[in-house]
């Protein structure tokens, strides 16, 4: 392995990164169940199970206050962490790369994944209300979350399953499983959308909106099976020393 891609350790961190995968599934999980609940007390939104329901999508859980100020912070630290998750994942692949070609397509999804965190900040900061609200500029910004989470989240089960094969054991079967089942029920998902779009049927945004988001909530949530023990903490992120593989 060439030392240009060894992360820089020089200084510890508190938090392990496979804490950082649960935080960053858990925080935003939890942020859109209480804006909604918040929404819906306050007479903003209707009452149904939005998952399954067609009463509100995610974005209109934060668009009056009070929720909009829960909402708009919380987004921001949302942002935050998935730059440290995709970051955290780009090095977990470039840490285990055998090749440059390896190492290209670790930065490749890992520009991807950070492509996405920054559309999905432009996205939310564009809600002021719903009069205020740019939407163009909200539209586009959460297309490119959606669209580039979505093929991050591919490329990285692609790539998981040839690191499983290239080092048995540093994948879990489990975890490999999961990122698998997961991009299918998101490619699903997306393919209803366009359907349901094209046969005009706009409503079913609201559900896929929901069902897509949590899907790639729990995909990030799969990084904590494959980081615990193997990945430990510090500035940006490293091997565990006693499961060390680096490349001759």
């Amino acid at each position: 392995m060439n030392a240009a891609d060894q992360p820089d350790t020089s200084a510890g961190a508190t938090i392990s990164p496979a804490s950082v995968a649960m935080l960053a599934a858990a925080v935003p999980a939890g942020l859109f169940a209480l804006t909604y609940l918040m929404a819906a007390v306050n007479g903003h939104v209707g009452w149904c199970l939005p998952l399954v329901g067609n009463c509100t999508d995610i974005t209109h859980t934060g668009l009056q206050p009070p929720e909009s100020f829960v909402f708009r912070i919380g987004m921001v630290v949302v942002c935050v962490l998935f730059v440290a998750l995709w970051k955290l994942v780009g090095d977990w692949f470039l840490l285990h790369a055998v090749s440059e070609q390896d190492r290209r397509r670790g930065r490749r999804l890992m520009r991807l994944g950070l492509v996405a965190s920054l559309g999905l900040l432009v996205s939310e900061m564009m809600l002021q209300g719903s009069e205020e609200s740019a939407w163009i500029l909200h539209s586009v910004g959460a297309t490119v979350y959606f669209l580039s989470a979505y093929l991050a989240q591919l490329l990285s089960t692609i790539e998981s399953g040839r690191l499983a094969r290239r080092k048995p054991g540093v994948i879990t079967a489990r975890s490999l499983d999961l990122k698998r089942w997961i991009i299918a029920a998101e490619t699903l998902v997306l393919v209803a959308v366009i359907l349901g779009r094209l046969l005009g049927w706009r409503e079913i945004g609201r559900p896929a909106q929901w069902i897509g988001s949590y899907l790639m909530l729990a995909y990030y949530l799969s990084f904590s099976l494959d980081w615990r023990g193997r990945f430990s903490a510090g500035l940006w992120a490293r091997l565990d020393p006693q499961t060390r593989t680096d490349a001759k």
